[in-house]
């Protein structure tokens, strides 16, 4: 299942907008699986991945445990009474209940409500949907979601009690909604699946692996119940690894497990096909690990679609503008959407973040800003020492995204009068 376009009516600073996911390979970035989410703090990246999830499990999600809070749109002048959210989603063979590999497609429209009275709010459905929605081990329309303050339960994992509090259809994206939510342990379920499955094992083994970065690698293998991973020559156990990798493999380890058990006997892990949401997909990474990310997602499960929001240029710059939806406010408060501005792929970050994809005046500080402005002032005066800040100042900006290059100074370059 993907999802190829998305509706939205009174859904929070949603007014009205339509957001296209279209899955396209591009030969640039060759990340046609993949969709950022750009925009400032407040104007709705959350909003989409959560209206995204809503589309798809609408009416799966009554009696789910999911409990809808100020999804439809108040405003200090309107205060709307439904939100509407309609996504148009192309089935696969997993949905469908064909062999895998099979190459019929369908599209489907499917229409969630959320319904205010008073302070309560209500899911509601146009019932449109696959019956297969309302089976829990179903393969068909898979989609799972994670939210920004994702991370793993380090105490007694129980799997019956979490499946007394929320079907799994609604736990797959319950992180997206809720903040205490907590994802699987590999411990909780790698081991099981190693004793039942072997083959489904090392597969998941090694897709884990394949999407660590290059220092640090995964081999299956666990030292007093928890998986040790090999960080730049040491084995370090899961609970002493940085927050950067910890965020990372939290998430990674809860989709490989809802892929292992979601997929039917006979499919490989990477022939699987569904939405993940992953918001705030730079969490606690390096920037040179934000290089790789996307990228890495995108070729290890070509299958999946991935939606994620980032704030960081650096990923913003792995792909195509084609891939690329910004979120922008428009004159009367409401959020608008549009897809790549203009060119992306391949420009540093500081050209990011002056574009139109980020709309800063400048990346300098604040206080820097302050001191050029003021030897500008100083210079056009004819204090010739500012002008020489000035332009010492502008080219070490320019020399800096020049690694290679020796830089001279600024006074060896203007002649003295």
């Amino acid at each position: 299942m993907f999802i190829t376009k998305l509706s939205l009516g009174d859904l929070r600073c949603f007014e009205s907008a339509e957001i296209s996911f279209a899955p396209t390979r591009t030969r640039a970035s060759g990340t046609g699986n993949v969709t950022v989410l750009l925009g400032n703090n407040g104007f709705g990246k959350s909003t989409v991945l959560k209206a995204v999830a809503l589309a798809a499990l609408g009416p799966a999600l009554q009696n789910s445990g999911f409990v809808p809070y100020r999804l439809v749109r108040r405003t200090t002048t309107r205060a709307a009474r439904t939100a509407t959210i309609t996504g148009r989603f192309r089935l696969h063979w997993q949905d469908l209940g064909l062999p895998p590999r099979t190459a019929t497609t369908r599209t489907l429209n499917l229409t969630t409500k959320v319904e205010r009275r008073g302070d309560i709010e209500q899911v509601t459905s146009s019932r449109r949907t696959l019956p297969s929605l309302f089976e829990e081990r179903s393969p068909a329309l898979f989609i799972v979601g994670y939210g920004a303050t994702r991370r793993v339960e380090q105490s007694g994992y129980d799997a019956s009690s979490r499946a007394k509090q929320r079907m799994r259809r609604y736990e797959r994206v319950a992180g997206l909604f809720e903040d205490g939510v907590t994802l699987i342990p590999l411990r909780a379920w790698l081991p099981d699946l190693k004793a039942s499955n072997p083959g489904r094992f090392r597969q998941a083994v090694r897709l884990l692996d394949e999407l660590l970065p290059e220092e640090c690698t995964f081999g299956g293998r666990q030292v007093q119940r928890d998986y040790v991973f090999r960080v730049r020559g040491a084995d370090v156990p899961f609970p002493a690894l940085s927050d950067g990798y910890k965020a990372y493999i939290a998430w990674i380890g809860d989709l490989l497990f809802n892929i292992c058990f979601g997929a039917p006997n006979g499919a490989k892990l990477t022939e699987f096909s569904g939405v993940v949401l992953v918001d705030e997909v730079d969490l606690h990474l390096h920037p040179e690990w934000q290089r790789t990310v996307v990228p890495k997602l995108s070729a290890t499960l070509p299958k999946l679609q991935f939606i994620v929001t980032t704030h960081s240029p650096i990923v913003a710059g792995t792909l195509d503008s084609s891939r690329v939806v910004v979120l922008q406010e428009g004159a009367d408060g409401s959020v608008t959407a549009r897809t790549g501005p203009e060119p992306i792929l391949g420009r540093n970050a500081d050209q990011i973040l002056v574009s139109s994809y980020f709309g800063l005046q400048t990346t300098r500080a604040q206080a820097a800003v302050t001191r050029l402005a003021d030897l500008s002032r100083k210079a056009r005066r004819g204090e010739r020492d500012a002008a020489l800040a000035v332009l010492e100042t502008m080219a070490s900006g320019i020399e800096s995204q020049r690694p290679a290059a020796r830089t001279r100074s600024a006074r060896d370059t203007v002649p003295r009068s």
